[in-house]
C-alpha cells in the first residue's frame, strides 16, 4: 500500500510514467508530487497572475503555493523516484 503511494498520483490514482506525459510524476515546491494531467487540470481554472508569465498554484495537500513558470505543469520538476 505504502508503495503504490509513492507510484501513483493520490489525486486520480493513476500510476505514474514517463509515457504518456500525463502520468509524468511532477513536484511541488512543497515536496507533494502529482501527476502533469492532474496539475494542467488545476492550472487551467487559475488566472495568470498581473503582468506575470507563471500561475501560482496551492498544494492541493498542505496548500503551499508553487510558482509554474508559463502556466504549464510539463515545467515542474519531473520526479524521478516515483518512476521507479
Amino acid at each position: 500500500e505504502r508503495l503504490a503511494q509513492l507510484t501513483e498520483c493520490c489525486l486520480c490514482f493513476e500510476p505514474f510514467a514517463d509515457e504518456p506525459t500525463r502520468s509524468t510524476p511532477r513536484n511541488m515546491a512543497c515536496g507533494h508530487t502529482f501527476c502533469q494531467g492532474c496539475l494542467e487540470l488545476m492550472l487551467v481554472k487559475l488566472p495568470r497572475e498581473d503582468r506575470a508569465r507563471h500561475k501560482t498554484l496551492p498544494c492541493p495537500t498542505c496548500r503551499v503555493e508553487t510558482r509554474v513558470p508559463g502556466g504549464k505543469a510539463e515545467m515542474l520538476v519531473k520526479n524521478f523516484l516515483a518512476l521507479g
